[in-house]
């Protein structure tokens, strides 16, 4: 390498670096930038978790028909979260109830559900199980309210 080439680099470092300060002195806009304060997006962006918005997920997600989803969740719990509905013996003795929109039942999906991570307790948990389980079986398991959410489709 030719040792007046490093010298003129050498020169021209210099030089960049003495324009560039006097740039900035100058022009400090163009060397600092300005800290903005985060603002949080108005709430209206930020949708809510909501039986509505969830059917609407997980119909889409489990390629389940959502009007299907409401239909079968308005007759058996009037589309109510928290729904827990109590199966008893004639003798009054509980065996088993139901959790959810879509009351599922304890005694037949709550170990399958814990090994799926889902919680038959937690109404979003009941729903996502119960949509998961119409997109394997159709709507036979609630065949038992047949008659209303038939009219409803």
């Amino acid at each position: 390498m030719n040792p007046k080439f490093g010298l003129y680099l050498t020169y021209a470092i210099y030089l960049f670096t003495i324009i560039s300060l006097l740039i900035v002195s100058l022009y400090p806009r163009f060397a600092v930038a300005e800290a903005v304060p985060y603002v949080e997006p108005a709430k209206s962006y930020q949708e809510e978790k909501t039986i509505e918005t969830e059917i609407d997920r997980l119909s889409l997600l489990y390629g389940v028909s959502s009007s299907t989803v409401r239909a079968v969740a308005k007759c058996e719990s009037s589309m109510y979260g928290s729904a827990i509905n109590r199966n008893k013996l004639p003798d009054g003795t509980v065996w088993s109830s139901d959790f959810g929109p879509l009351q599922i039942n304890d005694y037949f999906h709550k170990k399958t559900m814990d090994s799926l991570g889902l919680n038959i307790y937690n109404e979003f948990d009941s729903l996502e199980y119960g949509i998961r389980m119409m997109s394997q079986q159709g709507l036979a398991p609630w065949s038992a309210s047949r008659g209303c959410w038939n009219k409803l489709i």
